[in-house]
């Protein structure tokens, strides 16, 4: 599979210090207030805060993650994902035609059975405004 898409695999924990495991909590922006969000993942200790265009991201550590997103669902906040996983510490921009093999290299190991967890660091590149 990996061949197939021009991939290789790197040593066992040779990329392992590019990621942080982490909590999140995304909220879909137009259904909440970034201030109110923010406000409480303050008050809860949350690690960060990112508003990311269309979505408002909520980092945890890991520890406090089910604690924090059970504040947020009591105060009628409900994150559209919440999930402990590891998240890159930057990404990389790629090649649009990069971007698209990662994309589907990406999917086939996600429905492959044997595989529980895909993360990758890249990101696609901005679209051109006309």
């Amino acid at each position: 599979m990996l061949e197939r898409q021009n991939a290789k695999i790197d040593p066992s924990g040779s990329v392992l210090h590019k990621f942080k495991k982490r909590g999140q909590l995304i909220f879909e922006a137009e259904k909440v207030s970034e201030d109110a969000v923010t406000e409480l993942a303050l008050e809860l200790g949350a690690e960060d805060v990112r508003n990311e265009g269309d979505s408002i991201v909520v980092l945890t550590e890991p520890s406090t993650f089910f604690e924090i997103k059970e504040a947020f669902e009591k105060k009628g906040l409900k994150a559209e994902i919440a999930e402990v996983a590891m998240l890159p510490e930057l990404t990389v921009e790629v090649a649009a035609k990069d971007a698209e093999s990662i994309g589907k290299l990406v999917s086939q190991l996600e429905e492959h059975d044997d595989v529980l967890n895909v993360y990758t660091n890249h990101e696609a590149p901005a679209e051109e405004e006309a």
